[in-house]
């Protein structure tokens, strides 16, 4: 297998596979304030701040957190605060049109003060355990079209990148070498060949592939976002801004909604409903248990567990908060069992989820 270069956040680095990506500090957050301001005035924009990018951070619905919901969080904000610090930065900041010293201030939250907030609105728990995304970036400006990725990057690609940080998302960029360049051209990403870029994609492993596409022509912007979803799905995103600074924070916020829908746990929408998995494969119980700790690493599921064991295969009970679309989805990301069909007439096809193990028994 090839060595893997992919470029995050326009860093460049040897990341290996980038199946499926844990997303820490979800509820920590940093916020740059005036020194000027009084420490009771600065903790109290600095909670106000860091809990509407917490909530939508882990909710992947920045669409929902406004108006009274919103107004209620920043209310409750301050009981929900595990820890704060403040630092002075030893240089000035922009604030409006003018530099000043400027402190910054860390906060962390309490998860379960965040998760049962959002719950009490119907808002989903976004966990962890997210997708990686590889982002195809074609931008027509006057009719003269270019990719952006690792050796050629853009001020749209690096405005996608910080976006998707605030997010919580895992987006990278391809190299955009000459490996990438025989394989996808610009005008195959730019028409949506959807087997060309699929094809161009795979040396990346990521979960799923994003091609936005951004055309200006005089003053005026309109962008396209097509997401590649495994197993030959795909989904169009509904792009609106009409301005070159909008185009980043839409995208994002549309591709975070699109996976909270797919990923994300609701509570009271088919709260712990049962599932049966039987997993063949398994032949050690540090690979029982290594199946059993992913399982319950799993955002929608509240608890798995061994029910039988037969040779090969073990069979676990699963109760899951939400569907039974979003726990095979969710099982997906992490490759640690992959999803078997089976015909009609296998025992139990009509009530058992057929997985086989995909790693090392040891």
């Amino acid at each position: 297998m090839i060595s893997k270069f992919i470029f995050l956040f326009l860093v460049l680095f040897n990341l290996g596979s980038v199946y499926a990506a844990q997303t820490n500090d979800l509820y920590k957050e940093q916020t740059v304030l005036p020194s000027a301001m009084a420490e009771q005035s600065l903790l109290e924009d600095a909670f106000s701040e860091s809990v509407e990018k917490v909530l939508v951070r882990v909710s992947g619905r920045a669409d929902r957190i406004k108006g009274d919901v919103l107004a209620q969080a920043k209310k409750n904000a301050p009981a929900w605060v595990s820890q704060h610090s403040i630092v002075d930065l030893g240089e000035l900041k922009l604030f409006g049109d003018e530099r000043l010293p400027a402190k910054q201030v860390t906060v962390s939250f309490y998860p379960q003060s965040i998760d049962r907030f959002l719950s009490e609105n119907a808002l989903p728990v976004w966990g962890s355990n997210r997708p990686s995304v590889l982002l195809w970036l074609v931008e027509d400006h006057a009719g003269v079209r270019s990719m952006s990725g690792a050796l050629s990057p853009s001020d749209l690609l690096r405005a996608v990148s910080l976006q998707a940080k605030e997010a919580g998302l895992a987006i990278y960029a391809p190299l955009l070498d000459d490996v990438d360049k025989g394989a996808l051209t610009t005008g195959e990403a730019w028409g949506l060949f959807e087997d060309a870029i699929r094809s161009a994609s795979k040396r990346y492993e990521t979960d799923t592939v994003l091609v936005v596409r951004v055309s200006e022509f005089a003053g005026k912007v309109s962008a396209q976002a097509n997401l590649l979803l495994p197993d030959t799905q795909s989904e169009s995103l509904p792009l609106s801004s009409a301005e070159a600074e909008g185009v980043a924070v839409d995208v994002v916020s549309k591709l975070a909604k699109s996976f909270s829908d797919r990923y994300a746990s609701i509570q009271g929408v088919d709260a712990n409903s049962i599932a049966l998995l039987d997993v063949d494969g398994i032949k050690t119980f540090e690979a029982v248990k290594q199946v059993e700790r992913y399982l319950n690493s799993i955002g929608v599921v509240n608890g798995a567990q061994v029910s039988a064991v037969d040779g090969a295969r073990v069979s676990f009970k699963v109760k899951v908060n939400g569907s039974k679309q979003k726990l095979r989805d969710s099982i997906s990301l992490g490759h640690v069992i992959s999803r078997l069909d089976v015909g009609a007439l296998e025992p139990g096809a009509n009530t058992i989820e057929f997985y086989k193990f995909n790693g090392v028994n040891k």
